[in-house]
């Protein structure tokens, strides 16, 4: 299967269809990683990103966004979901070495533990026989998917009831911690909000929904010494209720997870595209997404 999406990607980039959409008028790419598991293979996507275009930071989209200040051609900014440790050993060192800057969302809940989140111990209770009300199930990826569509309190007693039935504890993981997190900052990269716990905002109450966008915030303004800027939504998915939670809680800029480019500047400053990017994609793959090549393919055969 590796191979086969390589030579795709191969394919896909040498099509004339890549060359037109290099020339089209230039959007912004905000590109998303999570972990970063081979940091030569990210070494290698710098060096296509650094052929085409020009990195950027966050400040600079927001003063886009919110001012209508210009951004040089084809701007890239950087953005890492989640706070794998990984983000701060392999992504971070490089970025800095370069000069590259960059933004992390973090989940206040996890930082300074063990924990891993939510979708991953769902994988893994399901894997150890966690059973649910939901039905039986032997396929943990697809249940965390299903959890994201359905109401919070629903996914957070389903999480219950697997840790109560499965026959082994979850894995545990270290996670980032404040020493971690202020040396992503020494590193250049900007570190903003992904929420508490990484709830699907509008399947949260109103409450719930504000805790989660104010409660980050309030954590990282400790922990940095100055609020955060951003906000990505987790999964991407945003309501009015969140999106005016956002505003509300005083973020600059809000990020969804669309995978499109972004108009300049981008029509709504708290719902910014961004483009999805594995830690593991080939070069090839890493130019047709950036060119919007990529993204076009897999929202028409969405729509197919």
């Amino acid at each position: 299967m590796t191979d086969r999406r390589a030579l795709s990607d191969a394919l896909l980039r040498w099509t004339p269809a890549q060359a037109l959409m290099q020339r089209r008028p230039a959007r912004l790419a905000v590109l998303t990683y999570h972990a970063i598991p081979d940091g030569r293979i990210f070494e290698r996507h710098l060096d296509v990103l650094e052929e085409m275009g020009r990195f950027v930071s966050l400040e600079e989209v927001i003063a886009n966004a919110t001012e209508g200040a210009p951004l040089p051609p084809r701007p890239i900014l950087l953005t890492f979901d989640d706070g794998d440790p990984s983000v701060l050993h392999a992504a971070a060192p490089r970025l800095h070495a370069r000069g590259i800057p960059a933004a992390g969302f973090l989940i206040t809940d996890l930082i300074g533990t063990d924990d891993v989140l939510w979708t991953t111990e769902v994988e893994h209770l399901v894997g150890s026989g966690g059973r649910t009300s939901l039905g039986s199930t032997s396929d943990g990826r697809a249940l965390a998917r299903d959890l994201k569509r359905r109401p919070d309190h629903v996914r957070r007693h389903v999480i219950e009831q697997l840790r109560e039935t499965a026959t082994a504890q979850v894995p545990r993981a270290p996670q980032l911690d404040a020493t971690d997190v202020t040396r992503l900052v020494e590193l250049g990269m900007a570190v903003a909000s992904h929420t508490m716990s990484h709830p699907c905002l509008p399947q949260c109450t109103d409450d719930v929904i504000e805790r989660e966008v104010a409660g980050s915030r309030d954590v990282l303004t400790e922990l940095l010494g100055r609020p955060p800027l951003a906000f990505a939504y987790p999964n991407g998915l945003v309501d009015e209720r969140s999106r005016h939670a956002v505003a509300d809680a005083g973020y600059a800029l809000a990020f969804a997870f669309d995978h499109r480019l972004s108009r300049l500047p981008p029509d709504d400053p708290y719902e910014v595209s961004r483009l999805r990017v594995n830690g593991r994609a080939s070069e090839s793959r890493v130019r047709t997404i950036v060119s919007g090549l990529h993204p076009a393919i897999h929202h028409l055969l969405s729509r197919a």
